[in-house]
């Protein structure tokens, strides 16, 4: 029996309940996202329960929660087009779950009254909402299964437009308010998450990341903005694959913008977003030039030393690619290094990649441009130069959008790869991908 539970008495309007910690938290994710549908509710009773809690006996559990006070069940049950469909379910706060948040401390008890008014115009979760919501609960999951919670990691988690510095530059009419989806603050970075299901015209995007751009110039911490792209599925709650629309949004965002200082930009795949979300909400700070450095740096190392011994690795000294492709921007190029066999060479021109970073993409095409521009047309082709776009590991670089049209050899590879040793199959190793067309890569070698 476990004793960290709260104990309420039946009181003539509801049946008595306990309510533990957990289900404490889920009441507060109630409050801030309003409404939350069954499916979420239920998937958050098998989070953290570890998975002994599902089907029936979170269904059975609910139902008590209703006949306490705690919950009110929402459902839907208007067919549309005349075609049948399942019964559209979802939760809201009910009276007393309302009472026993103002006993939390979460608001005073002077505003229970209006809180329970305004329960009542609570809707069932649209498409869009249930795509926030489905997203926040799998960004919890990576924490669970972690042992972190928004507590340990310090991170305030909140609808848009109920954020301190959205909230003040609205009233202020500073500039043209941009409300993102939800925020996720840490104590070093603020996290605007915006769900993109398509509908809107690159043009809009790009209105909004200008908008961004001057929130971030009003904001004392660093804003990272990350479009999630695509709806989750309301039949299997699988997410589509939206690869083109992410490579829109990234080849949109052209370099050479003025970029406030410390504003992020990531799009990904709805189905790849809460891991890079749970990545930077868990990270201290941006990764930096250093570090990139550093990461390519140690790719060569491994290479090296995992590598058949006829081929070498090395930071390279050629003066004529150090004067062409060496160029003090942000998109500069990491390291160069200089590959060779017995029979044949080549440049490789490296760059650490982030997964989902619109800043990775923008370097990656700027440097396709300087190979391709400056370089091979200068050195009339005598040596060839390849992009290699290194990432952290294996999952980053098979998953990350990066729709480059490969007017120069692009070659993709990662640190996990490069770091194992040999195989027994005989395939020496370090093995890679190479961007065949912007959609499709195929395998090759390095040279």
């Amino acid at each position: 029996m476990r004793t960290d539970v709260l104990k309420l008495k039946e009181d003539g309007r509801f049946n008595g309940v306990h309510l533990t910690p957990e289900e404490l938290e889920l009441l507060q994710h109630l409050h801030e996202f309003k409404s939350i549908h069954a499916r979420n509710v239920h998937k958050y009773y098998e989070i953290t329960s570890d998975g002994k809690r599902k089907g029936n006996m979170v269904t059975n559990r609910l139902a008590k929660l209703v006949a306490s006070g705690i919950l009110f069940q929402m459902n839907d049950k208007e067919p549309k087009r005349e075609v049948f469909r399942p019964v559209n379910y979802a939760y809201r706060l009910g009276v007393r779950g309302i009472e026993v948040l103002a006993n939390q401390g979460l608001f005073s008890h002077e505003e229970i009254e209006s809180k329970k008014k305004y329960s009542y115009l609570v809707n069932i979760p649209t498409l869009h909402n249930m795509a926030i919501n489905s997203l926040f609960m799998e960004v919890y999951r990576l924490m669970w299964e972690r042992g972190e919670s928004f507590e340990s990691l310090n991170v305030r988690s909140n609808r848009g437009e109920n954020h301190a510095l959205i909230d003040s530059i609205s009233r202020g009419r500073e500039l043209q308010p941009i409300i993102p989806d939800w925020i996720y603050e840490t104590e070093r970075r603020i996290i605007c998450l915006e769900v993109d299901s398509g509908s809107q015209t690159l043009g809009t995007i790009e209105n909004k990341i200008a908008r961004y751009n001057l929130l971030a110039n009003k904001s004392q911490k660093p804003i990272t903005v990350f479009f999630s792209v695509g709806l989750v599925n309301g039949v299997d709650g699988e997410s589509r694959s939206r690869d083109r629309r992410v490579a829109s949004i990234k080849e949109t965002l052209k370099e050479g913008g003025e970029w406030a200082e410390g504003l992020e930009i990531f799009a990904a795949p709805s189905n790849r977003a809460p891991k890079i979300l749970h990545k930077l909400i868990s990270r201290q700070s941006a990764v930096g030039r250093l570090q990139m450095k550093n990461k390519t740096n140690q790719w060569i190392m491994h290479a090296n030393k995992n590598s058949p011994a006829e081929f070498t690795f090395s930071i390279s000294q050629n003066d004529l690619v150090l004067q062409k492709l060496i160029v003090e921007d942000r998109y500069d190029l990491d390291l160069l290094v200089e590959i060779r066999t017995f029979e044949d060479r080549k440049i490789g021109v490296l760059l650490f990649m982030e997964e989902g970073s619109v800043l990775s993409y923008q370097r990656a095409r700027a440097n396709v441009k300087r190979i391709v521009t400056q370089l091979n047309e200068a050195m009339n082709a005598r040596l060839k130069t390849s992009l290699f776009l290194i990432y952290e590991n294996t999952e980053a670089a098979a998953n990350d959008v990066v729709a480059l049209n490969p007017k120069c050899e692009i070659i993709i590879s990662n640190l996990d790869e490069v770091k194992a040793p040999t195989r027994e199959d005989g395939v020496y190793r370090p093995l890679v991908t190479k961007v065949a067309t912007p959609f499709t890569r195929s395998e090759g070698n390095i040279l």
